[in-house]
């Protein structure tokens, strides 16, 4: 089973957003009216060239590390699992699931946050934007399925971006989409995931 991470098992938005803002600030930018329309979930350059559109490539990675220096070492005091998560991960891997990451969340700061959430020693295995040959969800999950021989046909792709729909539905995978993470539920919807849910208790009475 291939989960997304951020507003699918942990929801990072307040972390996220604080260390952001104050990247930004670090690096002397004004932070535009527009950040609090920002949707956690893409890779971090590009909501940061969303959010200063023709910003020159020095400064763009200039608080791209300010941010990660920030939150790869984040304690993480602001950000929460969502409810029935962790039960449904260990009913998964009672059953003989094995459980993956796919995430647009560099590995650094997944690690960081699996190890202060508790659930390092549940995943097999994580597959992360900037890992080699990785820059899209796609990328990821395909990289998982050939590398542990995952079998799409017995396998879930579960996240709250229509990029986690697009990336299961062409590998084959059952697509269920957490429509109460950080995509509205009329976008998840309109990329017609084979199952919506609001609360993971839905999954656990289900498997």
């Amino acid at each position: 089973m291939i989960f997304d991470f951020d507003g699918t098992i942990l929801d990072s938005s307040g972390n996220v957003l604080l260390e952001l803002r104050s990247s930004i600030e670090k690096n002397g930018l004004k932070v535009p009216a527009s950040f609090d329309n920002v949707v956690i979930g893409p890779p971090m350059p590009q909501i940061i060239e969303g959010l200063f559109p023709g910003i020159d490539q020095k400064k763009l990675d200039s608080i791209l590390f300010d941010f990660r220096v920030a939150h790869d070492s984040s304690l993480l005091e602001n950000s929460v699992l969502y409810p029935n998560v962790v039960e449904l991960l260990h009913a998964l891997r009672n059953k003989g699931a094995r459980l993956f990451i796919a995430t647009n969340k560099p590995r650094a700061g997944l690690v960081n946050a699996i190890h202060r959430m508790g659930l390092y020693e549940i995943f097999v295995a994580f597959s992360c934007f900037g890992d080699e040959g990785i820059q899209s969800k796609l990328d990821s999950v395909r990289l998982l399925i050939k590398d542990y021989k995952i079998d799409p046909k017995k396998a879930w792709m579960v996240g709250d971006a229509k990029s986690d729909i697009y990336a299961g539905k062409e590998n084959d995978l059952f697509t269920i989409a957490h429509i109460r993470g950080y995509s509205s539920e009329s976008e998840l919807r309109s990329s017609e995931p084979n199952l919506c849910i609001e609360k993971y208790s839905e999954l656990i009475r289900a498997i």
